[in-house]
């Protein structure tokens, strides 16, 4: 997803873009080959055995294997091949539950993260450790961006495994073929309260943001990539919106009336861009309701070859 919309842009013609087909990133010997083959002077990280609220708590163990791996075989061969700089990308749902205070760069450590993500934020909160410890290496610049909810064309469908906007844009358009039977109710049902609050950030904003920090040569280790606090919604207001575009008129959250927030994850995980935004103090955000009306508009174009 975010690969794919660095690449629209167009940012240099030398640059080289790879997905899983080109090579295997659990094997540590194919990553060494790899790199060895292309010579890069840069690389930026994007690949992640990845999902959304059910697949990280029902995965913890797999979720924290194949990640660990990954990260390992790629930082490791990158740095013994004098690869001097590497953009990782990192997770929100890594930072500590329960601060109750909006989060900065700082806070990444200072308490476990939520028992949903387990897994998944411990092998990701590593590669950050790993990468401070080559930078003690001098002339080595790896960093970590930690982007919050991203969501886009190209992304997973999935209907249990995805992450929330990209699993209701399909829930949403399967409840939409029913619409026209006469026993159906126009209403979709979203699991959980619909309470928790959450920053999202289109595909095509975080990818502008790597790109100026490659061409700006920003090596700021920790950066949180998100939109300002004011702009954080309800996951209830953006099904809403993304059924809206489908033409279903009402939301039912299916344990508002018993507030059960067992399906809900963290309720709050509020994020500061103040450091981004100290960097691109120009950059505009793609507001939410028109992101989410784009990433529809792709998936009825391209549907059924999404990735799901």
């Amino acid at each position: 997803m975010v690969g794919s919309a660095i690449r629209e842009l167009k940012p240099n013609p030398d640059w080289i873009y790879l997905t899983s087909k080109d090579c295997d990133l659990s094997d540590y010997q194919k990553v060494k080959d790899c790199f060895h083959e292309y010579k890069p002077d840069i690389i930026i990280h994007l690949a992640a055995n990845v999902g959304g609220l059910f697949k990280n708590a029902a995965h913890r163990l797999e979720m924290f294997n194949t990640n660990m791996i990954m990260n390992y075989n790629v930082l490791d061969n990158a740095y013994n091949a004098k690869i001097q700089r590497v953009i990782c990308c990192l997770s929100t749902c890594i930072f500590p539950d329960g601060l109750n205070r909006v989060l900065t760069e700082s806070d990444l450590h200072l308490g476990e993260p939520h028992s949903s993500n387990y897994g998944y934020a411990y092998a990701k909160r590593m590669m950050e450790v790993q990468c401070r410890l080559y930078n003690e290496t001098p002339g080595f610049h790896y960093q970590c961006i930690i982007p919050t909810n991203i969501y886009g064309p190209r992304d997973n469908f999935h209907l249990e495994n995805s992450h929330v906007i990209p699993g209701l844009i399909h829930k949403c358009y399967l409840r939409s073929l029913s619409l026209s039977s006469a026993s159906t109710s126009n209403e979709l049902v979203i699991m959980g309260t619909g309470l928790p609050r959450r920053q999202f950030i289109y595909s095509k904003d975080l990818a502008k943001i790597i790109v100026r920090l490659v061409e700006e040569n920003i090596y700021e280790p920790l950066l949180i990539c998100s939109c300002p606090e004011s702009e954080e919604t309800t996951i209830y207001q953006a099904a809403k919106w993304i059924a809206g575009q489908f033409g279903i008129e009402k939301v039912v959250a299916s344990e508002l009336k018993s507030q059960n927030t067992e399906n809900d994850g963290q309720q709050v995980k509020t994020a500061s861009p103040a450091r981004l935004l100290s960097l691109f103090p120009d950059f505009q955000f793609t507001q939410l309701e028109n992101g989410i009306q784009e990433t529809v508009q792709w998936f009825k174009n391209n549907y059924p070859n999404v990735r799901m």
